[in-house]
């Protein structure tokens, strides 16, 4: 981000219009102004349109308020600049949070700019400028000859043919995607790799790929495994897969429901499955002792008995869900429901058989969540959420079992971004 300051440009006594600011402060898409406030505490007034340029379409008025040690916010915009993220609250006693506001506020605004009437002509005329060099520079006569004779040469594709040449490209960079995750290199390898090996992926390199012949005549839309086997979610039911038997098949253990999310914790032998029930089409959050899938892998009849002491009390209508396994074993589990975000921790009392997820917090939140990750600093329990228009950074160890005390904690985390 480059800024162009007024007081730090060439100042000339003998120009009245000040050419070598002008040049620069008037060719920029964002301005922003400064302003002192008023002895009554309000903004003065502005008028954007005394600047005189084509170039300038957005102007962010800032004043400080020294009552409050808060900042106040403006922004004009030009009829034609597209709306844009994020919404403004007026005043900001975070200064550290009004910097990152005013920043992401201004460069959102500078690409939405770049789809205005005005700058869509520019680039276009731009680009036809470039293209005409180019020919100028680099054509001859006999261009025309050598693009037909190329054209009259080349064999026509059909449209199967394309579709088979696409689905095989497309095969190829999958399995390039899933080797550069596997080995560690990639930057959601945390994230795409099962939790079991999540503090060993780094040490991790020269996988070897085995293809398994499942027969998997449907889709599958989640997975996850652990030392000699494989859970799968398909749309037929919940599955498993022994892999050191070499004539293993895949059973089928539950298919009164269909898997959305499935997360492995090999160190407490858990397995959280988030799962859609074909009945009525409730959503639910699932936990299994590993000991009892794998005892029904063995088995060739399907295990498809009901769920209900599988559930998690409190999750009914879960969208999301991501687990996380700390260095001292502790298992915590951040649900989505509609407007709602629930925190929960793993509990096991030896020698009474399988834990159980006990309701630890919940968080309120405005905006559908897209996307959830659970994570812990040295501050405590932090939750990552993604909206469609912001991040919030969560404080799942917040005091107060309160409402308000719950809304202060993601509202003073806030900041917003846009693409």
């Amino acid at each position: 981000v480059m800024f162009h300051v007024a007081n730090m440009l060439p100042f000339s006594r003998e120009n009245p219009q000040q050419v070598e600011r002008k040049r620069h402060i008037g060719n920029d898409i964002a301005i922003i102004v400064f302003q002192e406030e008023e002895s009554s505490g309000e903004q003065q007034d502005f008028d954007p349109t005394c600047f005189k340029s084509q170039m300038s379409h957005i102007y962010a008025l800032v004043t400080y308020r020294a009552t409050t040690n808060s900042y106040l916010l403006t922004v004009y915009n030009a009829e034609t600049v597209p709306p844009y993220g994020p919404e403004l609250a007026g005043e900001y006693p975070d200064h550290d949070h009004f910097k990152r506001l005013l920043l992401v506020k201004l460069i959102n605004g500078e690409k939405a700019v770049y789809e205005t009437p005005g700058f869509i002509k520019r680039r276009e005329r731009t680009i036809d400028q470039l293209l005409q060099e180019i020919h100028s520079r680099y054509g001859n006569d006999h261009i025309g000859e050598i693009t037909g004779r190329i054209i009259e040469t080349t064999p026509r594709i059909g449209r199967k043919k394309k579709k088979q040449k696409a689905a095989q490209l497309q095969e190829k960079g999958q399995n390039l995607k899933v080797q550069r995750i596997m080995t560690g290199k990639a930057p959601t390898s945390r994230h795409c790799i099962s939790m079991s090996l999540q503090r060993r992926v780094t040490a991790l390199v020269n996988w070897h790929c085995e293809d398994l012949a499942l027969g998997l005549n449907y889709r599958v839309n989640c997975a996850d495994f652990w030392e000699g086997y494989i859970l799968l979610g398909t749309d037929t039911g919940l599955s498993i897969y022994n892999t050191t038997d070499s004539g293993g098949n895949l059973i089928e253990i539950y298919d009164n429901f269909i898997p959305r999310q499935i997360f492995v914790v090999e160190d407490l032998s858990v397995a959280v499955v988030r799962a859609e029930y074909c009945k009525n089409k409730s959503q639910h959050v699932l936990n299994f002792d590993l000991s009892t899938l794998t005892m029904k892998s063995g088995s060739t009849r399907n295990f498809k008995r009901k769920t209900k002491n599988e559930r998690v009390q409190g999750t009914k209508g879960a969208l999301l869900v991501s687990p996380y396994l700390t260095v001292a074993s502790k298992l915590y589990l951040a649900v989505y429901k509609p407007k709602l975000i629930q925190l929960f921790e793993w509990i096991k009392i030896p020698g009474q058989g399988q834990g159980w997820f006990r309701a630890q917090n919940e968080f309120p939140v405005s905006d559908h969540v897209r996307c959830m990750s659970i994570f812990n600093r040295r501050s405590g329990l932090k939750i990552c959420v993604g909206t469609s228009s912001e991040f919030l950074m969560i404080d799942a160890d917040v005091g107060g079992t309160g409402d308000s005390d719950r809304k202060k904690c993601i509202e003073k985390l806030r900041y917003g971004i846009e693409d």
